[in-house]
């Protein structure tokens, strides 16, 4: 997902992915929000999300701690050396409550200051 995301970049440019990527998340169901992919710029805003629409325009840096508490400065090391990290995260499911495990992979976008970001939940590896 995230390899398509980087070549549609590639091919389209990131304003139109982006544009392309939040005009798709109105009414995201809920197999789109197993395959959520998002944008982020290392400056702290995301710029796209497929799943959470809420999340565009949040500071990954500051307002987005809650959904997406990942270490940016561990992510942002990792893709200036090797382009790619991952990370386990803890999350809050929206309808539970329940804090679950979540697998992130960034991929930086090169020429830009920013990465492209997917995870998978810990239960989804279990039936793996």
């Amino acid at each position: 997902l995230v390899k398509q995301v980087i070549q549609d970049i590639e091919e389209r440019g990131l304003q139109e992915v982006c544009l392309s990527i939040n005009r798709s998340n109105t009414n995201p169901s809920a197999e789109q929000c197993k395959a959520a992919v998002a944008i982020w710029s290392f400056d702290g805003p995301c710029l796209a999300h497929s799943a959470m629409p809420s999340m565009v325009g949040k500071d990954l840096n500051r307002d987005a701690q809650a959904h997406f508490p990942v270490d940016i400065e561990v992510i942002r090391k990792q893709l200036r050396t090797t382009n790619k990290s991952w990370q386990v995260c803890k999350v809050k499911l929206p309808v539970s409550g329940k804090l679950v495990d979540k697998l992130v992979y960034a991929q930086l976008i090169q020429g830009h200051e920013a990465c492209v970001t997917a995870g998978v939940f810990e239960r989804e590896l279990d039936h793996a």
